[in-house]
């Protein structure tokens, strides 16, 4: 199938535990390095797979505008691989007992202008260092100003590093304004 037509899907009760996940989101965590994560997730807090204070604050306001008003909400966001830039949509819909599903979708998807070894999950990794990631538009920051990934990395000099830091995740200022707007009750 196209990965454009696929719909990756996962639902949450109104505990926001994670209690279902589609074959197409588990085959896209086993094409992307995170075949772990299909046996983690159901049953667990979302809250466990969300990270960042400010990720946090919009996914909390995100689900409580979707559950008050009863009407989907709707998104985009990255999600890069180390060889591919991929833009995807998200709707959060409201279900039965106040629980929530989300619908992913890939609308796009580019070659990286570079190989990412930052976003290889199984890359090696240096515990003492860390870069900070926006969750939505995967721009990193360098100080105050937030950049592509290969300019951030390339700056950094982290392209030919032996070892990958830590991400981190955040949001950039521009994300966090245009997702404050879609929370709006």
């Amino acid at each position: 199938m196209n990965p454009a037509e696929q719909v990756f899907t996962h639902r949450i009760d109104d505990k926001d535990n994670i209690v279902f996940i589609n074959e197409a989101w588990t085959e896209f965590a086993n094409a992307n390095n995170a075949a772990s994560l299909c046996s983690l997730v159901v049953g667990h807090s979302i809250w466990n797979f969300i990270h960042g204070g400010d990720v946090i604050h919009v996914f909390r306001r995100l689900f409580a505008t979707v559950r008050r008003h009863g009407e989907q909400l709707s998104f985009r966001f990255r999600c890069d691989s180390p060889t591919m830039r991929r833009y995807l949509r998200m709707e959060i819909l409201p279900i039965a007992d106040g629980g929530l599903e989300f619908h992913s979708r890939i609308e796009k998807e580019e070659p990286q202008p570079r190989v990412l070894r930052i976003l290889d999950p199984q890359a090696p990794r240096n515990g003492e260092s860390s870069v900070r990631m926006c969750a939505w538009c995967k721009k990193i920051a360098d100080g105050e100003n937030w950049f592509e990934p290969h300019e951030a990395l390339e700056r950094m000099r982290l392209f030919d590093a032996p070892t990958m830091p830590q991400i981190t995740h955040g949001m950039c200022k521009e994300c966090f304004d245009r997702m404050m707007q879609e929370c709006v009750d």
